[in-house]
């Protein structure tokens, strides 16, 4: 917004320079035919020309502001309609989101068993627009092993490459699986995923911890960019 403002600005002010030239070549070329005794010492002689050609000057200065103001009136349109597209974007973009859980299976004795050795990553788009899953990023560690930064943001890390394209509707859908350390006592998982739509690229960061998915007490105070999403 502020690169915007600043362009304006400068645009601005070209365009009042550009006007301010246009009209003293005017009236420099009306008193060259004229013969009139106004002399060439400035500033002197643009009053001199002004009073000679009055006519002439009110109208290149009127036309000069009828122009300027137009122009003040489109950029102005043109401001609200890239707003308004923007807000547009926001409104029906995509919004992908991931994160996951123990997998539950339902065993021979008809029961609901959760298998503790593995994590899920699932996605979901509760968006207006289809999105699509270009690349992941999932660990799973021990809380007390937990980095003060994702490792995806290592140097180095490469996320795993994807090719998932998700229509809008909120369905929750599996990606990968990732092994829980059989040392972990208090394991979480936490990952990444990139994404884009016809607008635009994103991603969408989660943590989570697996023995207790719906209470974030224990993630007060760890580094935003395990949550940070666009």
């Amino acid at each position: 917004m502020r690169s915007q403002f600043q362009k304006t600005i400068s645009q601005s002010l070209v365009l009042i320079f550009g006007l301010w030239l246009f009209t003293f070549l005017v009236l420099a070329l009306a008193q060259l035919d004229s013969g009139s005794s106004c002399g060439w010492q400035f500033p002197k002689w643009f009053g001199c020309v002004l009073h000679a050609h009055e006519n002439l000057a009110a109208g290149l200065i009127g036309a000069a502001g009828a122009l300027f103001a137009a122009w003040i009136a489109w950029t102005a349109v043109q401001r609200q309609l890239k707003e308004q597209e923007r807000q547009a974007r926001i409104v029906e973009r995509a919004y992908i989101s991931g994160g996951g859980g123990y997998p539950i299976c339902i065993g021979d004795d008809g029961a609901r068993h959760t298998d503790k050795t593995k994590f899920v990553l699932t996605v979901e788009n509760y968006g207006k627009t289809r999105g699509t899953v270009t690349a992941y990023a999932v660990e799973v560690c021990d809380w007390a092993d937990l980095p003060s930064q994702p490792a995806y943001l290592e140097p180095g890390y490469s996320p795993t490459p994807f090719n998932g394209t998700y229509p809008p509707g909120g369905r929750t859908l599996p990606i990968t699986s990732k092994k829980v350390p059989p040392s972990a006592s208090n394991p979480i998982a936490y990952g990444r995923l990139w994404y884009k739509d016809v607008y635009d690229k994103y991603h969408f960061s989660f943590i989570l911890p697996l023995e207790t998915p719906h209470d974030h007490n224990s993630l007060v105070g760890i580094s935003e960019a395990y949550t940070s999403s666009t």
